[in-house]
């Protein structure tokens, strides 16, 4: 079965919404202290799955030369 690109998004979503990152308070051990066990995953929320999906398409269609601006006129 072919499933796809893994990617990391869950996990950057949570470190970025960590007080700990936020704050900048932190250390190059900050994974090894805040996940001792590996990270394990989220649920993206609905809306989440949303903005990603709509972001790779803007940006697939930019890749790709397609335009994204509105006609003038």
């Amino acid at each position: 079965v072919i499933r796809g690109c893994g990617n990391n998004i869950p996990f950057l979503r949570e470190l970025c919404r960590h007080p700990d990152f936020r704050s900048g308070n932190m250390t190059t051990k900050f994974i090894e202290e805040h996940y001792p066990d590996g990270f394990h995953g989220v649920e993206l929320t609905t809306k989440e799955s949303h903005m990603f999906a709509a972001y790779s398409a803007v940006l697939h269609g930019v890749r790709q030369g397609v335009r994204t601006e509105r006609p003038s006129g």
